[in-house]
């Protein structure tokens, strides 16, 4: 069934995210990324919420399956796609979600108070999880910056872009997981599991 933007909740579920995945022709291996991404995003949301915090799950779960909505669009259109998927979710009335995807890429700290737990948004758990997930692969934040060099800085102002959201991130990753019992180096072992059992967690980052 085509969804229509009647039939679409403002915070999608898992299946009418994947039905969207479907409708605007994802590639598998988008798909794919996009569900690793899901599994960080939702483990570390739990955890935060077990140290305090009040994130939504259901919206990191929408986030993360339609971060990368427009982006095989916009492999041959070479748009933004964090911008073309925040213009193409507003108009199917999912704002909160649309925020999310317009900051999936980049996505600044300043003026926040790094210290306070209510400050971690679903954005910044988005944004970080995708930033650990290579393909479909989970890897350190550091190999990842690493790939992003190689990838696309080809001239001084790319390379200069690409420094500053390294250093960003850093910071995120050091706020994110000095609230939680584990450093970022264990959520390797979500590559032990498939990418689409977003609610399995691997029995040695069990947490009572």
């Amino acid at each position: 069934m085509r969804l229509t933007d009647s039939s679409i909740p403002e915070i999608p579920d898992e299946a009418c995210c994947r039905e969207l995945m479907d409708q605007y022709s994802m590639l598998p291996n988008i798909v794919r990324h996009s569900y690793r991404v899901c599994q960080i995003a939702l483990f570390i949301a739990r955890e935060l919420n077990r140290h305090g915090a009040n994130v939504s799950l259901e919206l990191i779960v929408a986030g993360s399956l339609l971060h990368d909505i427009t982006k095989t669009h916009t492999l041959h259109t070479k748009e933004n796609h964090s911008d073309t998927g925040r213009d193409l979710l507003i108009g199917l009335g999912m704002p909160e979600v649309a925020d999310i995807v317009a900051r999936h890429v980049r996505l600044g700290l300043d003026n926040r108070d790094e210290n306070s737990i209510g400050q971690i948004s679903e954005a910044h758990i988005v944004n970080y999880s995708d930033k650990r997930v290579m393909h479909e692969t989970v890897v350190s934040l550091k190999d990842r910056m690493e790939d992003l060099m190689v990838r696309y800085a080809k001239t001084p102002e790319a390379r200069e872009r690409i420094g500053a959201l390294k250093e960003l991130t850093f910071r995120l990753e050091d706020q994110i997981f000095g609230w939680l019992d584990f450093p970022p180096s264990t959520l390797d072992l979500f590559n032990t599991i498939d990418v689409f059992d977003i609610a399995y967690v691997p029995q040695d980052l069990s947490i009572p």
